[in-house]
């Protein structure tokens, strides 16, 4: 059996663990969704008003690519 915890501990180890769950979990998602977005953002943005076509055609590459990885992510955490 267990030793009893003191309340103090206990609140103390329950910060750190939502702590620890909110740096391993939670910013890494936040982080990577923030950067899809910007990139995301800039190849929309080059698709819609560049008239370079060696420029929409790179910006196409990388946002279908960009769409790619989303969708194989969100398919892949499905299918587990």
């Amino acid at each position: 059996m267990l030793p009893k915890e003191a309340p103090g501990d206990a609140t103390a180890r329950r910060e750190r663990e939502r702590w620890t769950f909110f740096l391993r979990e939670v910013a890494p998602q936040v982080f990577a969704f923030l950067f899809l977005l910007a990139a995301g953002t800039y190849c929309f943005t080059v698709l819609l008003n560049s008239k370079s076509p060696e420029a929409q055609q790179r910006a196409w590459a990388i946002f279908s690519t960009l769409l790619t990885g989303v969708l194989g992510y969100f398919f892949g955490k499905n299918a587990k």
